[in-house]
């Protein structure tokens, strides 16, 4: 599995204190119209994390959302050698 296809995303919702975080290996773009559809027409909205957890989000509820790709750093002496 290559690293570009792991999409970190972090969703907050109103009135609640600790966003919902996961790893998707959804396009980011598809990530971003899902929640934006859902956060219009105040659907839910479901998604399945890289742990094939499903993740449901009732739209009225979402405050923000943010989608980046997630980046394995490198750990260890062998990271100095890069």
């Amino acid at each position: 599995m290559s690293t570009e296809n792991k999409i970190s995303v972090e969703v907050g919702l109103q009135n609640i204190s600790h966003p919902i975080t996961f790893v998707s290996l959804e396009k980011a773009e598809d990530l971003s119209s899902a929640l934006s559809e859902a956060s219009t027409n105040g659907t839910t909205v479901t998604f399945t994390d890289a742990l094939g957890r499903q993740i449901v989000i009732t739209g009225s509820m979402i405050a923000y959302a943010l989608i980046s790709t997630q980046e394995d750093y490198p750990l260890g002496f062998g990271a100095f050698n890069s």
